[in-house]
């Protein structure tokens, strides 16, 4: 990407008579599978200005339409940055989607360090308002979503589908291999008696932003921090709120009990509703859909895999001292 590649690509958002200038372009961390630049635009319309610049490359244009749609409903409710194009029509990628945002000043939760414990309740309760806020938007069945928000391939988060995804992976895809044939079978034994629990769930299934954590985060400074910006809908689906829980909850972020609590209660809030018993255990219940995933894909370097095997062990391990 070079600034003028850039400047072709902001041109639709200031007209063609409109004169601009990237000032300076620069690659952003955040973004596993696409790529996000910050630009520093200077035009006579705009003015000086930073926006993010987001190419979906391994995105289609159903995948831009589901993030533009999910901007225009959530923007009221839940911190996001304003959304000024997207679009598929460029010379430049050919058939790649982009949207061109707002930039948001804040450190992804990932950066955030050296919080005091009040700063880090504050914090927490914080995180769990914004999924509160995100979770009002409701679907008839879970699965995942088209370009439409209605859902188009049925999923189960529930016992019944945690142990067909488990059995899918580990012994139909062959995983259990690079897992460890032990720690595999004690697994399947683990999920035949645990994974119930996730049955306990009666409610709508709500919107999910499937990767809530981390990078996708933008947190403000101060005495007070709180969520600025939720990131990258990309792989947003319908489920249940343990899906989005359990992502954030996992450590260092989940190690002491009070911050568990404070998103919890921020969560309640911010109008979300929980049951009252077992809440972590169904948080890293549901967790484990995302590390089978991992599990079953292509390739799996072996930084990966040792994490897919400590988030395994770890939950097997410290289940009876929750």
């Amino acid at each position: 990407m070079t600034a003028s590649d850039a400047e072709r690509l902001f041109q639709p958002l200031t007209g063609k008579q409109a004169k601009i200038q990237v000032e300076s372009l620069s690659l952003l961390e955040n973004g596993f599978s696409n790529s996000n630049y910050r630009v520093e635009l200077k035009s006579e319309i705009f003015g000086r200005r930073h926006f993010v610049l987001r190419l979906l490359e391994h995105g289609t244009l159903s995948d831009l339409r589901k993030e533009e749609k999910l901007n225009q409903m959530l923007k009221a409710t839940v911190p996001m940055p304003e959304f000024y194009l997207a679009s598929d029509d460029n010379d430049v990628f050919s058939s790649v989607p982009y949207i061109i945002m707002e930039y948001v000043q804040g450190e992804s939760l990932d950066q955030v360090k050296n919080l005091g414990q009040d700063e880090t309740l504050s914090l927490a309760k914080s995180l769990g308002q914004t999924l509160a806020a995100l979770h009002q938007m409701r679907f008839a069945s879970q699965g995942f979503l088209d370009e439409n928000l209605l859902v188009d391939k049925v999923v189960e988060i529930n016992g019944q589908g945690l142990r067909r995804f488990a059995e899918n992976i580990l012994l139909e895809k062959g995983r259990a291999a690079l897992l460890g044939k032990s720690l595999s079978r004690r697994f399947l034994a683990f999920l035949e008696q645990e994974a119930d629990l996730l049955d306990d769930y009666k409610d709508l299934p709500c919107l999910c932003h499937s990767d809530f954590g981390s990078s996708n985060l933008l947190i403000s400074g101060g005495p007070s921090p709180r969520v600025v910006a939720v990131l990258d809908f990309e792989f947003a689906f319908s489920g249940t709120p343990y899906v989005d829980l359990g992502n954030l909850l996992r450590p260092p972020f989940s190690q002491e009990k009070a911050v568990r609590e404070a998103v919890f209660q921020g969560y309640r809030t911010g109008g979300g509703k929980l049951g009252d018993q077992d809440l972590y255990q169904k948080c890293l219940l549901t967790d484990l859909f995302a590390w089978l995933e991992f599990l079953g894909r292509a390739e799996v370097p072996e930084a990966v895999l040792s994490s897919v095997r400590s988030r395994i062990i770890s939950t097997m391990t410290d289940w009876l001292f929750l």
